[in-house]
């Protein structure tokens, strides 16, 4: 069982929240509180599949890939002009969830410059991981007899009744 990690909308706050899980699970609407700030955290919405302590991203919902995507372009744009004052003012007004991350913003270009080339390489990779396809998932079927009485309740064998080869 895995931990799953809790994000403080408040704080930025990042922790491990109460919800442990193992296997393949679809998290939704997982609210906690903050251990630093005492505000509502959450867990991030989506399908993972947990094996040992690697959480793996299946699919996300359209906000988490649209975020993403928005902070992979206003970096990138850092990135061709990284001397350039109010980037972190332009996310935190554009993406208040990734607000937090102007606490930790380098005041050195060549830092700010790799900062900038590691989260773009994160979010390139989350990515990747959240844009494939899920597995076809297969519904079981009941295995009925032709004698056996039919699915439909009305009592008869399942041969005479919607089992019935149409001609």
């Amino acid at each position: 069982m895995t931990t799953m990690p809790a994000f403080c909308d408040s704080c930025g706050n990042i922790f491990a929240s109460r919800y442990a899980f193992g296997g393949r699970v679809r998290v939704e609407n997982v609210n906690v509180r903050c251990p630093r700030c005492g505000s509502w955290a959450h867990v991030p919405d989506g399908i993972y599949e947990i094996v040992g302590n690697t959480i793996k991203i299946l699919s996300a919902p359209e906000r988490t890939t649209y975020e993403l995507t928005r902070l992979a372009e206003i970096l990138s744009e850092a990135q061709r002009k990284p001397d350039e004052p109010g980037l972190e003012k332009k996310i935190e007004s554009e993406l208040p969830a990734f607000g937090y991350l102007a606490k930790f913003w380098p005041k050195e270009t060549r830092d700010r410059i790799a900062l900038i080339s590691l989260i773009l390489t994160a979010i390139t990779l989350i990515r990747s991981l959240t844009t494939r396809p899920l597995p076809p998932t297969t519904q079981a079927k009941p295995n009925i007899g032709r004698n056996d009485p039919c699915i439909c309740g009305s009592g008869k064998p399942f041969k005479k009744c919607c089992g019935q080869l149409k001609k």
